[in-house]
């Protein structure tokens, strides 16, 4: 499976296709990005049989003829499969990863390559929906049927105003 990278800056839009093609096909997966230039992907279903895939992969950025390299760390069956997640990219170093719909919430330490889980109480209220990092690396802004706002130093969600509208199965940047 072939895939492309959007690099947008200043209005000028720029699609470029990795020189390797992925491994296995996914969908409903779950993506971060680390100093600008390894790609990590994680969970989602897909293949040949549309299996829930628990391997993690990455690209590096960086080298011109990259190749997908399977990690040896893997995320448990049967979650972060459905598009019900979203992912933020923390201190260049933590991709935190939030799975309502399959009850699974991690973050993965792309210094060590290791997964680690996280328990809070969850938020009601949540729908697909998309995560952006606020300022001072230590909240997570989530939209999508309300707004909730995450502080990985206190493990707690707080509730933010409600949109006019419910929202859902959007992006945030």
């Amino acid at each position: 499976v072939a895939v492309l990278l959007c690099n947008c800056s200043l209005g000028a839009v720029i699609w470029t296709q990795l020189a390797a093609e992925m491994p296995v096909s996914r969908a409903g997966a779950v993506v971060g990005v680390i100093n600008n230039t390894i790609v990590y992907q994680f969970g989602g279903s897909g293949g040949s049989s549309g299996t829930t895939q628990t391997s993690i992969v990455k690209y590096d950025l960086s080298q011109s003829n990259g190749t997908w390299t399977t990690l040896s760390t893997t995320t448990p069956a049967n979650k972060l499969i459905c598009g019900h997640q979203c992912a933020a990219t923390m201190k260049n170093r933590y991709i935190y990863m939030f799975d309502f719909y399959g009850n699974y919430n991690a973050y993965f330490d792309g210094f060590t390559e290791t997964l680690n889980p996280i328990t809070f109480s969850k938020p009601s209220g949540i729908s697909a929906y998309g995560c952006v990092v606020g300022d001072g690396d230590e909240l997570i802004y989530q939209f999508g049927g309300s707004g909730f706002v995450y502080n990985i130093t206190s493990n707690l969600w707080l509730s933010l105003a409600s949109p006019p509208t419910g929202q859902s199965r959007q992006a945030c940047i």
